[in-house]
C-alpha cells in the first residue's frame, strides 16, 4: 500500500483534533442502496485504501474488509450521524443513508489521513459516476498518489531564510471551553447555509474591494479570535491550500493528501476596521502566493522521510 509522507501531517494534535472530513447531500427521491454498495465497491478498486485501517506505526494501509456492505448503513431519519469512526481499526469511509419524507439524506465521512477536501470532492465525482454508469466508470481509471512533482517543485524553490512562521511571536489562542458536564457528551456537527443572494452579494463585495473571499474569511476569523486574546495585535493564521494547483497539466485522479498551508501574519490593532484588516491580509497572501510559501510547510517532512523513522517524523511534525 502507498506510503504518502503527507499523511503524517494529519497526525498533528491527535489528542485534541481528529482527522475527519464530512459531507452531507440532500437528494430528491430515493437511492438504490444495493446499487450504492456496488458503486462503493467499484471505487475501492481504484482506491483500495478505503477498505483499510491506518497503521500509525509505519504509515501504511492494512485491509480490514473486502466489501462495502459494512460501510454503507441505512439509518433512521432521526439517527445521530456525528460519532467519529476509528480510522485506526475501521475502513477509511463511512456512508449513512436516511430516507426522509422529501427524499434521501446521504452523509459520507472519510478519513483525513487518506485524503483532503479536494481529494474528497474527486472521490464524490468518482462515486457518482460509478453509481450512474457501473463498471465502465472505472475503465482505465488510476488514482495517482506519487509525489515526484512535489519533489521537483521543492528543488526549484530555495529554503526561506526567515524564522519559523509556524511559531509566531503572538499566536492566536482559541477560547478555552467550559469544563465538561457530568452528562454524556455526544459529538455534533453544526453548519450555516448561505442563501444564493447572500453568496452573490459576498462575491460582488470582494470583487469591488479587489480581494478574495478567502482573504475575507482569514481576516474575519482572525479578528474574531483576536477578541479573546487581549493585547494581541498580530493575526497569525494557518491557511490550508490544495497543492494540486501547482501541478502542471494536472488531469489525474488524485484522491490523497495534497494539502499544505500558507502562514500569513499581519499586524492589526484590536479596534482596527475589518476592511483595513482584509486589505492587509490580501496584500500578505498575494506576496506569499508569489513565492509559493506553502512549500515551507512540507519541506522538512519530504526531505527527512527517506532517512528518519515514522516516530521521529511524527515528533518533528508535532513540533
Amino acid at each position: 500500500m502507498n506510503d504518502n509522507p503527507l499523511n503524517i501531517l494529519h497526525m498533528i494534535g491527535l489528542k485534541a483534533l481528529y482527522p475527519v472530513i464530512r459531507c452531507q447531500l440532500k437528494l430528491a427521491g430515493q437511492l438504490d442502496v444495493s446499487r450504492l454498495i456496488q458503486a462503493v465497491n467499484l471505487t475501492a478498486k481504484v482506491v483500495p485504501e478505503l477498505f483499510c485501517r491506518y497503521e500509525l506505526a509505519d504509515n501504511s494501509w492494512q485491509p480490514v474488509v473486502t466489501d462495502a456492505s459494512t460501510l454503507v448503513q441505512e439509518v433512521p431519519a432521526d439517527a445521530p450521524l456525528d460519532d467519529t469512526p476509528d480510522w485506526f481499526t475501521q475502513p477509511q469511509l463511512r456512508v449513512q443513508v436516511q430516507a426522509t419524507s422529501s427524499g434521501t439524506t446521504l452523509t459520507l465521512t472519510i478519513s483525513h489521513i487518506l485524503t483532503d477536501g479536494s481529494g474528497f470532492k474527486q472521490y464524490l465525482y468518482l462515486l457518482s459516476d460509478c453509481y450512474n454508469r457501473g463498471p465502465v466508470a472505472i475503465t482505465g481509471v488510476k488514482n495517482v498518489v506519487e509525489l515526484s512533482w512535489l519533489k521537483e517543485l521543492l528543488a526549484s524553490h530555495s529554503a526561506p531564510q526567515t524564522g519559523n512562521v509556524d511559531h509566531p511571536a503572538q499566536p492566536l489562542q482559541l477560547p478555552k471551553l467550559a469544563a465538561a458536564s457530568t452528562e454524556q457528551q455526544r459529538p455534533q456537527v453544526s453548519g450555516l447555509r448561505l442563501s444564493q443572494q447572500l453568496t452573490r452579494d459576498l462575491m460582488a463585495a470582494t470583487h469591488e474591494q479587489g480581494v478574495t473571499v478567502n482573504d475575507v474569511l482569514l481576516a474575519t476569523f482572525g479578528k474574531t479570535i483576536q477578541a479573546y486574546n487581549q493585547g494581541n495585535t498580530t493575526l497569525a493564521i494557518a491557511c490550508p491550500t490544495d497543492m494540486r494547483q501547482a501541478i502542471k497539466n494536472n488531469h489525474d485522479l488524485r484522491i490523497a493528501n495534497h494539502t499544505a498551508r500558507y502562514n500569513p501574519v499581519v499586524t492589526s490593532a484590536s479596534d482596527e476596521p475589518i476592511g483595513t484588516a482584509v486589505q492587509k491580509m490580501h496584500t500578505e497572501m498575494t506576496q506569499l502566493k508569489q513565492r509559493d510559501q506553502f512549500l515551507d510547510s512540507v519541506r522538512s517532512l519530504m526531505a527527512q522521510y527517506q532517512t528518519l523513522g515514522i516516530h521521529e517524523l511524527q515528533q518533528i511534525v508535532e513540533a
